[in-house]
């Protein structure tokens, strides 16, 4: 769970994310990202947003409210296509985020490589149109 906040957060199987909170384990709230299992979630430093990875290779920016740590519905949701299979996922700050996955190449050998998304819809629509 977040460094400064009393929620956490676990993947599921099915797609879903499951908020509770720390302190009495009960979920906060249930957030779908998808339909494939959750590979990898990062929060980033003051507990706003919460990363996501699946194994289709996509990911998720789930923006979050600072206090509940519900999803802001006020705020949508972003969702991404990844190059390849996010194996683990995290906020290198809460500008940039760095993803790690899995790939094995023709001769059989499997390379980590690494890739930094922006996290902010604005910056990623930048980059991505």
């Amino acid at each position: 769970y977040t460094n400064n906040k009393e929620y956490g957060a676990f993947g599921l199987k099915n797609g879903e994310i499951k908020i509770f909170n720390a302190k009495d384990s009960l979920v906060i709230d249930t957030i779908s990202v998808g339909t494939y299992r959750v590979t990898s979630m990062g929060y980033n430093s003051n507990g706003t947003k919460l990363v996501a990875s699946t194994v289709d290779d996509k990911f998720t920016i789930i923006p979050l409210d600072s206090l509940s740590g519900q999803r802001n519905k006020n705020k949508q949701l972003i969702r991404r296509d990844s190059p390849f299979r996010i194996e683990e996922i995290l906020f290198e700050n809460d500008n940039k985020i760095t993803a790690i996955g899995g790939k094995v190449i023709d001769n059989g050998t499997m390379v980590k490589p690494y890739k930094k998304y922006p996290a902010t819809v604005k910056k990623l629509n930048k980059i991505l149109n």
